[in-house]
């Protein structure tokens, strides 16, 4: 997580989440399949030995120059959250079969925002301790997904499908800005290049993650 506060990355390390797609095809042989997809995910990272905010209070984030905030003995834990909706198309073999193997790409809207929540043991001067959140400002983002999977047909109009898929969710609409925090705890995404807010954010950031899924295939029409 420390890497985050030094705008190397997004300081994520495991995650949950759904999504819903709706696809249609006409063709029982081998095809390319439109589809709309919606869905969610939760995406976090833990560390019960450090509080990167060793005053548990901000001003303006980022800091100016090259400075960071200071961190102490604590707790914490960082959480983005990630809705997401957009088209796509798959290639999948024909549905015919009983194992059905596909691959796809896909273009998305993101909207994606978060918390950080730390628990300074002893904060730095007079500033009050306890746990705080400090908010991370929602932002919109476009972005691309690859996947691909196996659908497993059991009956006529009921399969399991079981994949893997790669989010890049900020490839489109990065930006940086300096946020006037006081009295809000709020933080701001920063994907972007901008060494003229702070001399450590000198490469721009990808929001991506990897997951694995499991589900329901419901097939609403017969061959």
């Amino acid at each position: 997580m420390s890497d985050y506060f030094k705008f190397e990355n997004f300081g994520a390390a495991n995650g949950v989440g759904f999504f819903l797609n709706i696809k249609y095809n006409t063709n029982k042989t081998s095809s390319f399949i439109p589809y709309v997809t919606i869905g969610y995910a939760q995406i976090q990272n833990d560390d019960n030995e450090t509080a990167y905010i060793d005053s548990n209070n901000i001003t303006t984030y980022p800091l100016p120059g090259s400075l960071v905030y200071n961190k102490t003995a604590g707790s914490s834990l960082l959480v983005y959250r990630d809705f997401f909706a957009g088209i796509g198309v798959q290639y999948s073999s024909s549905t015919r079969n009983i194992i059905i193997p596909y691959a796809g790409i896909e273009l998305n809207y993101h909207n994606i925002w978060g918390s950080y929540i730390q628990k300074p043991y002893e904060p730095a001067g007079q500033n009050t301790g306890g746990e705080k959140t400090f908010k991370i400002k929602p932002v919109s983002r476009f972005g691309a997904a690859v996947d691909g999977g196996l659908n497993y047909r059991l009956s006529e109009y009921l399969g399991f499908v079981f994949g893997a898929k790669f989010h890049i969710a900020n490839l489109f609409g990065k930006s940086s800005e300096r946020l006037d925090s006081s009295g809000n705890y709020q933080i701001a995404f920063l994907d972007k290049e901008s060494a003229d807010l702070n001399s450590n954010l000198n490469k721009s950031r990808n929001f991506a993650y990897f997951s694995f899924y499991v589900g329901f295939v419901v097939y609403a029409f017969k061959f």
